[in-house]
């Protein structure tokens, strides 16, 4: 999890990430500003099996 710093040159957030309890197929991503109020920020995430 990484954020998108290619696009706009640098993101105010960061992002945590957590598998979604009963669902395969999913991933929950967060992401917050530095004062830890949720924040929209664009990010790049990698998945391998």
């Amino acid at each position: 999890m990484q954020p998108d710093t290619l696009t706009i040159g640098q993101e105010q957030a960061y992002c945590t990430t957590a598998d979604r309890d009963g669902d395969a197929n999913a991933i929950y991503v967060a992401c917050f500003d530095s004062s830890g109020n949720p924040a929209d920020a664009s990010f790049f995430l990698f998945v391998a099996r």
